[in-house]
């Protein structure tokens, strides 16, 4: 993979997922999770062409899922660089993601303005449902509650079993015991990528963002050594400009196709 996005992805989808290499594309399958957007799609070497969206639209079903197995598609590129021509997938119900991907070698010191407790979860039922719950207050707005929540459980199931094989961990920040801010990070070879980075509406603007990726950073180097920090961020959400002033640089782009399930 040239895209330093693609490679982290690549992290957590062979630890719960099944990789196809093909002719023309990889495939990327979560039999136990099939709501899973970036659990089942398919990566191609370059971007979309016009002509495209009816060999994509086969190879999904081919290789991915049927539509009455995989309600949604979602389709990637290798290129770091080109958003290719899209019109055809856009014509036919697709949303462009544009996403930025960031590294740093070393994040700046960061302190919050509350105090406020910062440490891995623990392997307990009490931390994860506390991370639940704060996950389904982040829920965006366009997921039914219902089905979310399903999708939620199986996805903190498997980042749960990833911190048990010791292969990263998810942190938290308590005030008062109650979970307000939380990410992921989770290693491999000489990488470290974030998962999810979200704290509560109401405990925002208190610096728990900035304080939870330094401490997770400075914790993973402790446990695993020096990695390359990777994020990925909304081209057009604010948190990109959090992750900059704590010394992330943007190094390529990332666009994604997706076709979300009908309601």
């Amino acid at each position: 993979m040239k895209s330093l996005g693609h490679q982290t992805d690549l992290i957590f989808a062979r630890f719960f997922g099944v990789i196809g290499e093909h002719q023309g594309c990889i495939s990327i399958q979560s039999p136990s999770n099939r709501t899973h957007y970036f659990g089942n799609y398919l990566i191609y070497p370059s971007a979309p062409q016009k002509g495209d969206f009816s060999v994509w639209d086969r190879d999904f079903e081919a290789l991915v899922g049927s539509k009455e197995v995989v309600k949604h598609q979602l389709f990637c590129w290798d290129d770091p660089v080109s958003q290719g021509d899209v019109q055809e997938f856009l014509d036919a119900g697709f949303i462009l993601e544009d996403s930025i991907v960031m590294k740093a070698d070393h994040l700046k010191t960061a302190t919050s303005k509350v105090p406020v407790e910062l440490r891995p979860l623990q392997d307990t039922d009490e931390d994860w449902e506390q991370l639940f719950k704060l996950q389904m207050t982040l829920r965006p707005e366009e997921h039914e509650e219902g089905a979310y929540a399903q999708f939620k459980r199986a996805h903190l199931k498997m980042y749960r079993e990833m911190q048990r094989q010791n292969l990263g961990h998810w942190y938290g920040a308590f005030l008062d015991g109650q979970m307000v801010c939380n990410l992921g990070l989770f290693v491999d070879d000489a990488l470290a990528r974030y998962q999810q980075v979200g704290t509560h509406p109401q405990h925002r603007n208190l610096g728990l963002t900035r304080a939870l990726l330094k401490y997770a950073s400075d914790h993973t180097f402790q446990t695993f050594g020096p990695r390359t920090l990777v994020i990925v961020a909304d081209e057009h959400y604010f948190a990109k400009d959090i992750y900059k002033s704590m010394g992330f640089e943007p190094v390529e782009k990332q666009y994604a196709l997706l076709r979300m399930p009908e309601k």
